[in-house]
């Protein structure tokens, strides 16, 4: 059994004083930060698909859609989502009402939205979402880190919450763990 770093347990602590919660939908809160106990990195996750060789598992890919209302910033969540083999950019949208239609189409396993949309504001998104299509996890991405503005989308049914000055690496680890079942609360705005 491997060792858990201190730092996870204080995000968790403080995740869990946010929600108010110590799980929602059976998932832990932080899981993602911790890895397994059997020493695979957070997101790690084997499917049943074969290789066309027939032979060996291959790993999973993680279909994510992008809302977000800022083109340039649209692009580098695209960009930094492409870095990883295993997730598929499936869909983009600049304004929610647009967003929900696309995650109603392709039915992603993620979507990663921002809270200030026009239209329908992130927020309202992620209501309708875990309404019409429940099996697509929610990861809010925000300029913001107030606490009300946490709350409302966790209460909506985010399961992540990453702000934009998040490193890519982290805004990827949120994608993989809220796909697994997971949640994910930035170590900024888990205080």
């Amino acid at each position: 059994m491997c060792a858990l770093p201190w730092r996870a347990f204080q995000v968790e602590a403080a995740a869990k004083q946010i929600l108010g919660v110590a799980e929602r939908r059976g998932a832990t809160v932080g899981r993602i930060l911790l890895g397994d106990r059997l020493g695979r990195p957070p997101g790690f996750t084997m499917t049943s698909r074969r290789t066309a060789a027939g032979g060996a598992l291959s790993p999973r890919i993680y279909r994510v859609v992008i809302v977000e209302d800022h083109a340039l910033a649209r692009a580098g969540l695209r960009t930094a989502l492409n870095t990883d083999q295993q997730i598929e950019v499936v869909g983009e949208a600049a304004n929610g009402l647009d967003g929900f239609r696309i995650i109603d189409e392709t039915k992603p396993d993620v979507a990663v939205i921002d809270i200030g949309l026009p239209g329908i504001d992130g927020i309202e998104l992620t209501r309708r979402l875990r309404a019409s299509v429940p099996q697509t996890h929610v990861v809010i991405l925000t300029a913001q880190d107030r606490d009300s503005e946490i709350i409302s989308a966790l209460a909506a049914g985010a399961d992540a919450y990453c702000v934009k000055t998040s490193q890519p690496s982290d805004v990827l680890t949120a994608v993989k763990a809220t796909a697994d079942g997971g949640a994910y609360f930035d170590p900024k705005v888990a205080h």
